[in-house]
């Protein structure tokens, strides 16, 4: 836990800057009581990163907490649905055999280390390539790992969360459109697999608007996995408004190599 405070507490310093100084902001001078944020315009641009990582640290150390007294596993606190092939793989199991497979794994791992920041500043994670290069599964490892560090995360094939939020308009469903968008929109890491694979109808363009902008002003990462690159995106399916609001922050990764089927 205090490895994860001073971790914290090094990417406020060194990311976002001091906020308070002998017991006043630095901006305004005004004095603050512990934990107190200033109000004044300038706090309030640096003000949100520091809550956010504040509710960060105040989740976990629950977590961590709730599993030390035996009330529940760290696995049950916090998990993430992927399909059942990848469930509990790990980036060993994605085997290493050419250059672009070694760059994934990289890739990957670099995304993971600088997960916190990534939480932080929102910073999307687009994976595209061939068909069978294993893109899904090294987006359900990853979401795996999100998970164990105490974050909420959803996953979801593209296509399944059309027709999950299509069944919310059935009045006998237990959940409404709005209480799915909902979470959607807050959970910490949101994973939409096979992006490409929906029929782009003016209502999904406006449904995939709505999520990845809300996601976007409110700083929470976005994985997406595709065949097509950016461009294609933009000019096949979404339309430069979604496409400029996923790169914009974004780690983006190439699955250059052979389908594993044809190559074989």
């Amino acid at each position: 836990m205090e490895a994860i405070k001073e971790k914290i507490s090094k990417i406020l310093k060194n990311e976002v800057g001091e906020r308070v100084v002998d017991s006043a902001c630095i901006f305004c001078g005004n004095k603050l009581g512990a934990n107190e944020f200033c109000t004044c315009r300038q706090s309030k641009k640096i003000n949100k990163y520091y809550k956010k990582l504040n509710d960060y640290y105040s989740s976990i150390f629950s977590l961590f907490y709730d599993t030390y007294e035996g009330k529940k596993s760290l696995s049950e606190l916090r998990s993430v649905k992927v399909p059942g092939i990848f469930a509990g793989m790990t980036l060993s199991d994605y085997v290493i055999k050419n250059e672009s497979q070694k760059a994934i794994v990289k890739a990957i791992t670099q995304y993971k280390e600088n997960l916190i920041k990534n939480f932080t500043f929102g910073i999307n994670l687009i994976l595209y390539g061939n068909y069978r290069t294993g893109k899904t599964m090294t987006m359900s490892i990853l979401a795996q790992d999100i998970a164990e560090q105490g974050f909420t995360v959803y996953m979801f094939n593209a296509v399944d969360l059309v027709n999950d939020i299509k069944r919310t308009f059935d009045a006998k469903n237990n959940l409404s459109t709005g209480e799915l968008l909902n979470r959607i929109s807050k959970v910490d890491f949101l994973f939409i697999d096979d992006v490409d694979k929906i029929n782009p109808t003016q209502y999904v363009q406006e449904l995939m608007y709505g999520i990845v902008n809300c996601r976007k002003e409110s700083e929470k990462p976005t994985i997406i996995s595709m065949n097509h690159n950016l461009e294609e995106l933009d000019e096949k399916y979404f339309g430069e408004a979604v496409v400029s609001r996923l790169a914009a922050q974004a780690v983006i990764v190439n699955y250059t190599h052979e389908n594993w089927e044809l190559g074989k």
